[in-house]
C-alpha cells in the first residue's frame, strides 16, 4: 500500500507565528519532556501570545513546546548554524546505539541495522534521486538550494521495529506502510517489506546478481515506490520548493512525490530518474474517470479533504499524480510559476479554499470545464 498522510499535526490551531529563516541569535531552552529535563538549542521559528513556541534544532528537528514545559530560556549572539554531518554522526550513534551504524554519503546520513551493502544500495537511490530532482527543477527555472541540514534516513532490518517506530512517531496504522517522511523530525523512516535485506552479506556493495534477485521479489516494486515517494517529500521540504507546515496544497505535494516514485524493475538498479508514466496511478485514474467526475480536479485544488477520504483515496491520489504530470508537460512555464507562488508560503498559515482556487486560476485560468476537457484528453492519450 502506498503511504497516505497519517502524520499527526502537532502544532496548535490558531498559533500566531513568525518565520525567521535567518535568525541571528541562538536560542537555548531547558524543557520538560517525557518526565525528563532536556536541553535544546536552535532557533525559535514560531510563538503565540501565550508563550507556546516551535523550536528548530540544529539538526533540523522541530519541537512544539508548551509554555508550562519550558523551564528556562536564554539566547546569545551566536549565529544559528546547522550541525554538520560529522557533528551529527555521534548524536545519531547515541540515539541509535549498536547494532545500528551510520553511513555517511554526500547529502545523507543513513542510520541502519541492515547489512552495509543494503544500506549502501538504498543510499545510492537517495543520492540519484537528489541529483535528478535538483537538476531537473533548476533547469525548469526553480531557485532551489542545497539542504540546510544533513538529510537523515532511518533504516530498520526488522519490520517489527519499524512498526513500533511508526506507532511512536505517527500513529497505530498497522502493517500498511513501507516508509514515511516525518515533518517534525525531518527524517525518512523505512524498512524493506520483502525481508530480504538481512541476507545481504559480504562486500559493502550489492553485486549485480544480488540486486536482480532483490528487485524481482514480490513486493519489491511497491517498497521501492514508497521509499522514493517519501524521499521526494524530504527533498521538497529541504530544497526550498516548499516549507514545512506551510499551506501547500496536498495534491501538489503528493503529485510531485508520485511523479518520481515509479520503480524500474527492468534494470539492475531498481529506479531511474526518467519522467515516465506511473502505471499504477494511471490505472486508478482511468477507472475513476470512467465515472466522469467533472468537479474532481477543482475540488483537489480547493481543499485537501478528498485526499484524506479512505473511500476515494486511490482515485484522488491518481488524479493528483496526473495533474502534476499534465502540467509539467503541457503547462511547464505556468506550472513553475505556480510552484514558485506556493514556495513563498510560510509555516502554519492556513489558506481558505477560495484563496487556493483564486491562486490557481490566476495562473491557469478560471474555465474549469475547458481545463478538465483538456486534462481528460491528455490522460486518455497516455
Amino acid at each position: 500500500m502506498r503511504l497516505k498522510k497519517y502524520t499527526i499535526f502537532l502544532f496548535l490551531v490558531g498559533i500566531l507565528t513568525f518565520w525567521t529563516p535567518f535568525a541571528k541569535a541562538l536560542d537555548y531552552l531547558t524543557v520538560q519532556r517525557e518526565n525528563q529535563e532536556k536541553k535544546l538549542q536552535g532557533r525559535i521559528i514560531a510563538e503565540d501570545q501565550q508563550g507556546n513556541l516551535v523550536l528548530e534544532e540544529r539538526d533540523g528537528q522541530w519541537y512544539k513546546l508548551e509554555k508550562e514545559n519550558i523551564l528556562a530560556r536564554t539566547s546569545d549572539r551566536q549565529p544559528f548554524v546547522p550541525y554538520t554531518q560529522d557533528e551529527m554522526i555521534p548524536l545519531l550513534e547515541q540515539e541509535y546505539p549498536s547494532p545500528f551504524k551510520v553511513l555517511k554519503l554526500k547529502h545523507y546520513l543513513i542510520v541502519y541495522d541492515t547489512s552495509t551493502a543494503y544500506a549502501q544500495w538504498c543510499g545510492t537511490l537517495l543520492e540519484r534521486l537528489h541529483l535528478a530532482f535538483m537538476t531537473q527543477w533548476k533547469k525548469k527555472g526553480l531557485d532551489l538550494h542545497p539542504p540546510e541540514f544533513p538529510l537523515v534516513a532511518i533504516l530498520y532490518a526488522d519490520r517489527k521495529d519499524f512498526i513500533l517506530c511508526t506507532k511512536r512517531e505517527v500513529a497505530d496504522i498497522g502493517e500498511q506502510i513501507a516508509a514515511y517522511y516525518n515533518l517534525n523530525t525531518n527524517r525518512i523512516v523505512f524498512s524493506d517489506m520483502t525481508g530480504y535485506e538481512a541476507q545481504f552479506e559480504g562486500p559493502n556493495r550489492l553485486s549485480r546478481a544480488q540486486t536482480e534477485i532483490y528487485i524481482s521479489r514480490p513486493g519489491a516494486g511497491q517498497s521501492i515506490a514508497t521509499f522514493i515517494h517519501e524521499a521526494t517529500h524530504q527533498i521538497t521540504f529541504n530544497s526550498g520548493m516548499f516549507k514545512r507546515y506551510s499551506s501547500c496544497p496536498l495534491w501538489l505535494s503528493e503529485g510531485i512525490a508520485m511523479f518520481y516514485e515509479t520503480p524500474d524493475l527492468s534494470g539492475t538498479k531498481g529506479w531511474n530518474a526518467s519522467m515516465k508514466v506511473n502505471p499504477v496511478r494511471l490505472y486508478d485514474l482511468r477507472k475513476f474517470m470512467s465515472q466522469n467526475p467533472r468537479d474532481a480536479v477543482r475540488k483537489l485544488v480547493g481543499e485537501d479533504d478528498p485526499l484524506r477520504d479512505p473511500a476515494n483515496i486511490h482515485a484522488c491520489y491518481a488524479t493528483a499524480w496526473a495533474m502534476v504530470y499534465y502540467l509539467n508537460i503541457r503547462e511547464q512555464k505556468n506550472f513553475v510559476k505556480y510552484i514558485k507562488l506556493i514556495s513563498e508560503k510560510e509555516p502554519f498559515e492556513v489558506d481558505s479554499s477560495e484563496k487556493r482556487l483564486k491562486e490557481f486560476e490566476s495562473i491557469f485560468g478560471d474555465n474549469w470545464n475547458q481545463f478538465y476537457k483538456t486534462f481528460t484528453k491528455f490522460v486518455q492519450s497516455l
